[in-house]
């Protein structure tokens, strides 16, 4: 007999994310961006327990193939499950195109420059106890599929561009497929990041923090350099399943078990660093884009986990002396 319910116990989460992944591929006829296993909400209150929300662009009165309740077996029972439909608006990578970069060196949050796409450096990259950096993190979605990018910068909007880096590893093109790429660091880019004196909303960081078991983060925020400013403070927090960002290189991007926070940037920002607030902060996220009124962000410490997968050498945040 089958079991109607609209709670997400915790041991059935993983029942409920592989049956979603399942049935909410992208391009699905229901038009879902995503889904994700949160806190239900009722009248602007937040309940004390969890269900399945899905994700589409805007909710329809009478849409052409309703959401219907998900099917799935635990523990020897089957359930329909009730998920919530919940009107996003956009979901895109934020990534400029042809636009003019707001340089100010080479530091977390900074402008970079690939081919005619401007982003933004996550952190620097070093070798425990190395003096100066040797990679840079960002967004895998800032490179075109397959590229092997050569990445500029300057020292501030008065200077000239420089080749500071060239593409190593873009996990978007392998089959961990998460939006980050490693970056190494020419002598020019590191002599740069040696002179660069970051703007005060966006110092380097101490440390990554260890996001791989948690849910729940201190309070954050991100540089823009779109903005050459900080953006508002917020509680991020992970989300069980994933969101499909449109992103102009690849058709979609998808960030699994994103970290979401009510911060987010515009055109010219992908790649910035969420990073948590005081004089010892911590690197949290590598954003990606912006799901509604929210920022979608990659873990870090994740991102370099996965790297190190990939052949990249055991790095750490790298800040000056």
């Amino acid at each position: 007999m089958t079991k109607r319910i609209e709670r997400v116990a915790p041991e059935h989460l993983r029942a409920v994310l592989a049956a979603a992944r399942r049935e909410y591929p992208v391009g699905n006829p229901y038009g879902v961006r995503g889904f994700l296993v949160a806190p239900k909400r009722r009248g602007g209150k937040t309940l004390r327990y969890s269900t399945l929300q899905v994700c589409v662009v805007s909710k329809e009165r009478t849409p052409r193939h309703p959401v219907e309740p998900l099917h799935f077996r635990a523990e020897r029972q089957s359930y329909l499950l009730q998920p919530d439909v919940v009107g996003v608006g956009s979901c895109t990578t934020h990534p400029a195109r042809g636009a003019r970069a707001n340089f100010s060196g080479l530091h977390p949050g900074a402008a970079i420059r690939v081919g005619n796409e401007i982003g933004a450096l996550s952190v620097l990259l070093g070798r425990q106890g190395a003096t100066e950096p040797s990679h840079l993190l960002t967004a895998g979605h800032v490179f075109a599929p397959g590229g092997t990018g050569r990445v500029h910068a300057a020292l501030d909007g008065s200077s000239g561009e420089i080749e500071v880096g060239v593409l190593d590893i873009n996990l978007l093109d392998t089959g961990d497929a998460r939006d980050g790429a490693l970056v190494e660091l020419s002598s020019e880019g590191r002599e740069l990041a040696g002179l660069t004196r970051a703007p005060g909303p966006a110092g380097d960081p101490s440390g990554i923090f260890p996001a791989a078991a948690a849910t729940e983060f201190p309070r954050s925020q991100m540089y823009r350099p779109t903005a050459g400013d900080a953006t508002t403070i917020a509680r991020p927090e992970r989300q069980a399943g994933l969101l499909v960002l449109d992103d102009a290189h690849r058709g979609t991007v998808t960030v699994e078990s994103p970290i979401v926070a009510h911060v987010f940037g515009e055109a010219g920002d992908s790649g910035s660093l969420l990073r948590t607030v005081g004089s010892d902060s911590l690197a949290v996220g590598c954003y990606s884009g912006r799901v509604g009124g929210a920022g979608v962000f990659n873990s870090v410490s994740g991102l370099l986990r996965a790297l190190r997968q990939e052949g990249a050498p055991r790095l750490h945040v790298w800040r000056p002396v």
